[in-house]
């Protein structure tokens, strides 16, 4: 049941409003994680915020869009979008925490994995998952990235 709650809080980050390739198991997926996550780092961005939401048959307020600000890769406030509420910081990873979930489900050889990337800045925009112990999936999206100083 723990195993289960981590995975849920990681993967409710999430992206949408964007182009790119899907990433598919196998060896073509790790290419592309790989190539993504050097994008995203080539960047240099560790001060940004984000709105995610996240789609699955589970507690209500992991569906809720949260605004996430990160400060030197570190999760430093998450609040509901619409109303300004604070939520616990554990509800959404780092983008970096987000990459790390992909590259895990991979690793898991999950029934369903599918991933579309920002065609520029390489973080994930939609993460599609599922195995056979989470039969529903999800869907992570994270959108409206903002980079700070």
């Amino acid at each position: 049941m723990r195993q289960w709650y981590q995975r849920t809080v990681i993967a409710i980050v999430a992206g949408s409003l964007s182009l790119s390739a899907c990433l598919d198991r196998g060896a073509a997926g790790t290419v592309g994680i790989t190539t993504q996550r050097e994008l995203w780092r080539a960047n240099s961005t560790r001060n940004y915020s984000y709105v995610s939401s996240h789609a699955c048959e589970c507690a209500p307020n992991f569906g809720v869009a949260l605004r996430v600000t990160v400060r030197n890769n570190v999760v430093t406030a998450i609040v509901v979008e619409s109303s300004g509420l604070a939520v616990p910081l554990n509800y959404r990873p780092t983008i970096e925490g987000l990459f790390d979930f992909i590259d895990t489900e991979q690793r898991t050889q999950a029934a369903l994995l599918n991933v579309t990337y920002h065609p520029t800045l390489g973080y994930p925009t939609r993460v599609k998952y599922g195995t056979p112990e989470n039969d529903a999936g999800g869907i992570i999206t994270v959108s409206a990235l903002t980079i700070t100083p």
